[in-house]
């Protein structure tokens, strides 16, 4: 009778150590799956840096390119004020 008991127990402690290892084995997947979602995630973050450091380089042109077309803006209206016709 008692080892039928140990052996009833052996099982027991059997079915326990199968739902813990099926439990980590999930647990296991899903710490895979927010790795994955992590990376994606700094992947996108690394691409929209590049995208405003892209989009900063260019309104810093424009604005350079602006300042220039004003100036020679300016230049003309003077020409234009100095003119007298002959």
């Amino acid at each position: 009778r008692a080892v039928n008991l140990m052996m009833l127990d052996l099982k027991e402690i059997g079915s326990g150590i199968t739902v813990v290892s099926e439990a980590i084995s999930r647990i296991n997947v899903e710490m895979g799956k927010q790795e994955e979602s992590v990376k994606k995630t700094h992947g996108e973050a690394e691409a929209l840096r590049d995208l405003t450091e892209k989009t900063s380089g260019m309104t810093r042109y424009t604005s350079l390119d602006c300042k220039d077309l004003t100036e020679k803006s300016d230049k003309m209206v003077n020409l234009v004020s100095n003119f007298t016709l002959a």
